[in-house]
């Protein structure tokens, strides 16, 4: 059971003043670098709504922070015209195989009759973890005849308990077009793998939205005290909460939503939702990084647990 996170502020809003031409810090992914130095990965949309993923290093001295450095040229870029992620890529997480790190991402495709899809795609990290170099020039996880709609925002860790590499991810159900624009509906879903790039589905759905919810997304997944935790955004009425579950196994879960005292401000950045929870440990604490309204049009900030 988790409860208690207090929120220590906004950390970076003014995107364009930095990276020109871009807007938005979303999906905030960090990675710890030394000492109390974090990189957080996080993506930026340009004037065509196309993202890309940057960094800055961040850091983190009891619960306060401070930004050390920000690259304004990209990690990682859309793909070339046709493949899997030309419309735009963004992180989903961080996570070392053998003796490299490797940037797991999402990959955005416009569509036609819907706004757009989107896969699963891995890219390399280099030494100095600044760029990334795209493994495969098509997704790791792709649609299937079981999910045929959309898959994405994956979460991998390798687990020691299973001895193998887990996955959750967002899965697309289907659409409802209401007023001429498309409600998704996203479910989240599991995978195994042996070396973390060929995956096999579980078919099960891990955790589904409930009574006015649409969407469940972005899940991150610790594993501790012999339970698998999850934190993820759910979504209901065209806005975020953050949402918290707990599984035996990491395939079945129950939603512990009252547990988890994260909730929108009174005013300012995240006063209309809070969405896209990334949970890291350091020095002995928890801590989340989240984007706020807009889906990272106001940046994105940090909360630290303060019980457990």
């Amino acid at each position: 059971m988790t409860k208690g996170w207090k929120k220590t502020g906004l950390i970076f809003n003014d995107i364009s003043s930095v990276i020109t031409g871009y807007d938005y810090a979303s999906l905030p992914t960090p990675f710890f670098l030394e000492n109390d130095i974090f990189r957080v990965y996080f993506s930026s949309r340009d004037k065509n709504n196309i993202s890309s993923i940057f960094f800055l290093d961040l850091l983190l001295e009891r619960d306060s922070f401070r930004i050390l450095r920000i690259e304004a040229q990209p990690v990682l870029k859309p793909g070339k015209p046709g493949l899997f992620d030309d419309c735009g890529v963004t992180p989903s997480c961080v996570t070392k195989i053998k003796d490299s790190y490797y940037l797991y991402y999402t990959g955005w495709n416009k569509q036609l009759t819907i706004p757009f899809q989107t896969y699963c795609g891995v890219a390399k990290l280099s030494d100095d973890l600044e760029s990334a170099e795209k493994l495969f020039l098509t997704p790791i996880m792709d649609r299937s005849n079981e999910e045929p709609f959309s898959v994405g925002a994956c979460f991998v860790s390798f687990c020691q308990v299973k001895n193998r590499y887990l996955m959750w991810y967002e899965s697309c159900t289907g659409y409802e077009e209401i007023a001429s624009s498309h409600n998704f509906n996203f479910s989240i879903n599991c995978a195994s793998s042996s070396d973390g790039f060929n995956w096999n589905r579980e078919n099960i759905k891990c955790v589904e939205p409930q009574r006015e919810e649409n969407i469940v997304a972005r899940p991150f997944v610790l594993h501790e005290d012999n339970l698998y935790k999850m934190w993820f955004c759910n979504k209901a009425h065209g806005q975020y909460s953050i949402s918290y579950a707990e599984s035996l196994d990491g395939q079945f879960w129950s939603r512990r939503d009252n547990c988890l005292g994260l909730n929108v401000s009174h005013s300012g950045w995240d006063s209309d939702q809070v969405c896209y929870p990334y949970i890291f440990k350091h020095r002995d604490k928890k801590y989340m990084l989240y984007n706020g309204n807009g889906y990272g049009k106001t940046g994105f900030g940090l909360a630290v647990l303060e019980k457990e």
